[in-house]
């Protein structure tokens, strides 16, 4: 990889999150809810490449052999509702690109990141960013804020005149959709 230049810090865009406890409102009954969102987000990146379409309880199982076992009886019906939250939200768009790598400079910082769905749309683009938790909207939106808007500066920095929004899909008790600026 290129060498960062002296003075510049190369960081995770996640870093930008807070870490404030007092925010959650309610943590995961999940034993092991790192690896419960690896194979969540798994399955949702491989539906968002073939147009929504998948058997979802296969691919956990496939996931979770090649990442870990999980709650399938719990995690199963939670993508098929994540999986229609997000057909309704990209029908139309002209493009999905999941994981969607970037690296954004402000000042004297590198961020990466990776953007779970970028949508494109005749008019602009949709990020989505997909937390496993059972956060209400409105704590998950302050601790994720800074997230979602370094990835809103990413793409607006490519396309300048294009709108783009940014949204959370929170997966847990429920499906919920929570977007920068306003609560859905």
């Amino acid at each position: 990889p290129p060498e960062i230049p002296a003075g510049v810090e190369r960081r995770p865009v996640t870093s930008l999150c807070r870490k404030d406890s007092s925010l959650i409102t309610r943590r995961s009954a999940i034993a092991d809810a790192a690896l419960y969102g690896t194979v969540g987000h798994a399955v949702l990146e491989e539906l968002a490449k073939n147009e929504w379409r998948g058997n979802i309880p296969e691919l956990v199982v496939l996931f979770s052999a090649e990442f870990g076992d999980v709650e399938a009886e719990s995690l199963v019906p939670q993508l098929e509702a994540a999986r229609e939250l997000l057909r309704r939200e990209t029908a139309g768009a002209a493009a999905l690109f999941a994981e969607y790598p970037f690296v954004l400079k402000r000042g004297d910082v590198i961020l990466d990141g990776t953007i779970d769905l970028l949508a494109r749309f005749s008019g602009g683009w949709k990020i989505f960013d997909y937390k496993f938790t059972n956060d209400s909207p409105e704590p998950a939106l302050r601790i994720y804020a800074p997230q979602l808007e370094a990835y809103r500066e990413a793409v607006q920095k490519l396309y300048s005149q294009a709108e783009v929004s940014t949204a959370l899909v929170l997966i847990g008790g429920s499906v919920q959709l929570a977007v920068l600026g306003e609560l859905r």
